[in-house]
């Protein structure tokens, strides 16, 4: 739970005071702010040199009670989250903005699908 001093309001995980589609708890790992939708933008995957489907994102060092992975998929209309194929890697640790930066490369057995969405989930922890 998230609570606004200046509205004296509490916010679960899941709110989303700023309507940009980004719950609390995502924003909070993020290192994005829950008030402005333009506090960071949207989490777009490339093709690495390699011909691998690549996602970078940065969150904050450590983010106590919370959890997060990342998921992937090829249909959006009932299709299975999967997480084998996804390789993630530490890629470099900021302390002058308390964020660090990991990529998370899909390498499938077989050919990349045609199409492939990440989602990154947040949970609190256990």
């Amino acid at each position: 739970m998230i609570f606004n001093a200046e509205s004296g309001e509490l916010w679960s995980d899941t709110a989303d005071p700023d309507r940009d589609g980004v719950p609390n708890l995502v924003e909070y790992i993020l290192a994005r702010e829950p008030l402005s939708a333009e506090s960071g933008g949207p989490l777009a995957p490339r093709i690495d040199s390699s011909g691998r489907l690549e996602l970078t994102f940065s969150t904050r060092a450590g983010f106590d009670g919370a959890v997060s992975s990342v998921a992937w998929t090829d249909r959006l209309d009932g299709g299975i989250w999967r997480t084998d194929g996804l390789f993630t890697e530490l890629v470099d640790e900021d302390e002058n903005t308390g964020t660090v930066t990991w990529r998370v490369t899909f390498d499938s057995a077989d050919s990349l699908p045609p199409r492939v969405f990440f989602r990154l989930q947040a949970a609190r922890a256990p």
